[in-house]
């Protein structure tokens, strides 16, 4: 059985974007040479060279998509330029927030259970107290 190179394999990751199931089939369909998604993650996994490799495969991959975006900004696609504001553009105010406070304003109560339940008990005999 022959034994599939670190060479071979760069030349897959590259080839199929660093994702190591794609890499698994190339590898086989290229080369003829059986192996599964399982022993292409051990190598890698064992080579520090290799995992530069998928690294820069999966940044290259990265490049394409921003290329897409930039593209479709370009065309004027408002839901794409929203979307980039979204995440890239908070330093600039583009940030969907939700603050999450209690009535007017103020902090939200504790959620300590204990509390929470002597506040419910006084709650619920309040107006008995008023009566005595």
């Amino acid at each position: 059985m022959t034994k599939v190179t670190n060479r071979q394999i760069i030349a897959a990751l590259h080839k199929t974007s660093g994702i190591l199931a794609q890499t698994a089939i190339y590898l086989s369909k290229t080369y003829g040479i059986k192996i599964s998604r399982q022993d292409v993650w051990k190598r890698v996994r064992k080579s520090k060279e290799l995992q530069e490799e998928q690294e820069l495969a999966r940044e290259a991959i990265k490049d394409g998509a921003e290329s897409v975006i930039a593209q479709e900004i370009a065309r004027g696609n408002w839901r794409v330029a929203l979307q980039v504001l979204k995440t890239l553009g908070k330093d600039r105010g583009y940030a969907e927030r939700q603050e999450v406070t209690g009535a007017d304003g103020q902090p939200l109560p504790s959620l300590d259970p204990k509390l929470f339940e002597i506040e419910f008990v006084k709650s619920r005999f309040k107006g008995e107290e008023d009566a005595e």
